[in-house]
């Protein structure tokens, strides 16, 4: 279900959009244009959505490259794009755990889209493996 959300929205060329680049830069925050918000959670998601949205976005990714997942920790401004944000696209294979307490708690569990949902997931040493984009045809799921 989630993954046909995502699907749907990218195949009817709805805008999807989100405040700033800030996984890198640190910075953020500023007016959207009147362009729908969108989180993607980590930086293979953010990639893939602003291939799939085009300049349609201003995409807020909340890792950045080299940030590790299992110590990342929300900070205001990405707590704030999340709040103002149409749609939060996670991995939800473990990578991006840290989003767990903070949506469960208000409204925008009805956000977020697992774009990992459909995807055979594969296990090594017993856990699931969420680097899901490392084979093509799963980026493209």
């Amino acid at each position: 279900m989630h993954r046909r959300s995502f699907l749907l929205l990218a195949g009817a060329g709805v805008s999807i959009v989100a405040m700033a680049l800030v996984a890198c830069a640190g910075g953020g925050g500023g007016d959207s244009g009147g362009k729908p918000v969108v989180v993607a959670t980590t930086v293979q998601i953010g990639a893939l959505a602003k291939e799939v949205a085009g300049d349609r976005v201003v995409l807020i990714t909340l890792l950045g490259p080299g940030v590790d997942p299992h110590q990342y920790e929300l900070t205001a401004q990405h707590r704030q794009a999340i709040d103002k944000s149409k749609v939060i696209l996670r991995n939800g294979i473990g990578l991006d755990a840290f989003l767990d307490k903070s949506v469960s708690s208000d409204g925008n569990k009805k956000k977020l889209v697992t774009v990992t949902a459909g995807i055979s997931i594969r296990r090594g040493e017993g856990e699931e493996d969420p680097h899901v984009w490392l084979n093509p045809l799963n980026a493209k799921i």
